[in-house]
């Protein structure tokens, strides 16, 4: 990973969200991808529309907004112990050895596991310096 985080790094880490997830039995729904994007194309959009509004304004078939459950994950916390859980060392995603990826990837499928999910949408902002110690992560995570 580039220090500061580069938009092939963002990318990159993006895809193996969505290789892990598919891997291990989460398919990336597209319908809940439109949802997810709707909400990130906004600053406010989380606060002044409900799913269900959502739904609605993009005109989605087959979805209830009682089936659904949304996340809004403003910042993650100890990015250092996802990244190294074994020294809590954020440099080491510079390396290529990190587990920024597998820690985020456990913490959403516990999240879908936790809400009894079978698809899910992810939109993730990651940004800063690991190297600098200034990493931050963000994500909306919408689940049927």
């Amino acid at each position: 990973m580039a220090s500061p985080v580069s938009f092939n790094d963002r990318g990159q880490f993006d895809r193996f969200i969505y290789q892990r997830l598919q891997h291990d039995g989460y398919p990336l729904n597209n319908q809940l991808a439109m949802m997810v994007n709707y909400y990130s194309s906004g600053n406010d959009r989380l606060a002044d529309y409900t799913v269900k509004d959502v739904i609605q304004t993009l005109k989605l078939k087959n979805l209830n907004a009682h089936n659904l459950t949304l996340i809004n994950q403003p910042t993650v916390h100890h990015l250092n112990r996802l990244a190294d859980p074994q020294h809590g060392k954020l440099s080491i995603e510079t390396t290529g050895k990190g587990q920024l990826g597998v820690g985020l990837v456990r913490t959403i499928e516990k999240q879908l596991r936790a809400a009894n999910a079978s698809e899910y949408a992810i939109r993730t902002n990651l940004t800063g310096s690991a190297q600098a110690g200034t990493l931050k992560l963000q994500y909306i995570l919408l689940m049927r």
